[in-house]
């Protein structure tokens, strides 16, 4: 095994070389995200929010039409400007998709870990349900949450950097909140202040969340929409959405990564770091209380894929390059004999790969 990765990384040097960085990156997320395709089936039917996010994108500014979700204006926002409209906003969030996959490769190569690592990082994110479930949600806009929340947490010591795409993680979708308090963390951590630290990370991205606040209040000048916080903040909506649940918590939360647990929990059990175990901590438990107020268990969980990247560059840096590159590939090799699953409150959706569909559709006739 040694070997094929030691040629693979050669491969992907040389790669680099003809194709720049930049290009070799664009390959390998186009690839990347063929061969998910191609293990989950995708979809090009939009449904659910879906059509909603593609009703909002022919008009963003009309309030007249579709108020669902006319909080979460950033995505047919962007498609409305870029003319991806209507039916072709579907694009957007497969666009989004490929640059977060795209960004993880440059971000670690850019960190200087070699290309089968930086491959590896790679694979963590996009043979997962943070690319599965995209694919069989066309419309959504979740990957426009992930690429920036992945950028937040890249670029933690670049404070402005971090700042914006936290506020624009916001602006898809005010779910990411959850994210403050791990995101604050990691900010602090990265700087050598005391306790000032924490006071000037929690104040800037305090600030970025206002662009989200604003937006909600002029929004709510001009049209009555569905989903706010006392739609979802409400005490009988929240313990009957926890009763229906509860009992797929486990599972669902599995299915988000299945086994690429392991480096998170690695972290929390065997770390001396408190600080490491605070900050896996806080995601994890950030996302978990999503579960009070929406049902779909697996895509909640998905969110938490900051936490499997920190797990897995800590172990990188205990055990060293070598060991740390045998034993992930082992795991995304072992990952995909775990079929993929959806849990959602109506109970758990086989994603099966394609070829298993096409040809019983054509022994189905």
């Amino acid at each position: 095994m040694s070997r094929i990765l030691s040629d693979t990384n050669r491969a992907l040097l040389a790669g680099e070389r003809h194709l720049g960085r930049g290009g070799m990156a664009a390959a390998l997320a186009t690839a990347l995200l063929i061969v998910a395709a191609l293990y989950v089936t995708p979809s090009f039917t939009p449904l659910y929010h879906g059509l909603s996010y593609l009703r909002i994108s022919r008009a963003p500014f009309d309030f007249g039409t579709e108020s669902a979700l006319r909080f979460r204006m950033l995505g047919p926002l962007i498609g409305y400007v870029t003319g991806l409209r209507g039916l072709a906003f579907v694009f957007v969030p497969l666009a989004f998709l490929a640059l977060f996959v795209a960004a993880a490769y440059l971000t670690y190569r850019g960190r200087d870990y070699p290309p089968i690592d930086a491959l590896a990082m790679t694979s963590l994110l996009v043979f997962s349900g943070t690319a599965f479930i995209p694919l069989i949600s066309p419309g959504y806009t979740d990957p426009l949450s992930y690429f920036f929340v992945f950028l937040a947490f890249a670029f933690p010591q670049r404070m402005l950097l971090c700042a914006a795409c936290f506020a624009l993680a916001l602006l898809n979708h005010e779910s990411n909140l959850v994210l403050l308090p791990a995101l604050v963390l990691l900010v602090a951590s990265r700087r050598e202040a005391g306790w000032r630290s924490y006071v000037f990370a929690a104040v800037c991205l305090g600030a970025a969340t206002l662009p989200l606040w604003i937006t909600r209040y002029v929004v709510a000048q001009h049209v009555d929409v569905l989903y706010t916080a006392d739609y979802y903040l409400n005490r009988s909506r929240i313990l009957e959405n926890l009763r229906n649940i509860l009992p797929l918590i486990p599972l669902g939360a599995f299915l988000a990564f299945k086994l690429f647990w392991y480096f998170p929990a690695h972290v929390l059990m065997h770390s001396s770091s408190t600080e490491h175990r605070l900050l896996i901590g806080a995601i994890v438990g950030g996302v978990t209380m999503q579960l009070g107020v929406a049902v779909d268990v697996t895509r909640l969980f998905v969110l938490a894929f900051p936490a499997v990247l920190i797990g897995a560059e800590r172990c990188r840096a205990k055990w060293g390059t070598l060991r740390f590159r045998r034993f992930t590939w082992r795991l995304v090799g072992y990952n995909f004999l775990i079929l993929q699953y959806h849990m959602t409150a109506g109970g758990i959706d086989p994603l099966l790969p394609a070829p298993l569909v096409y040809l019983w559709r054509i022994v189905a006739g």
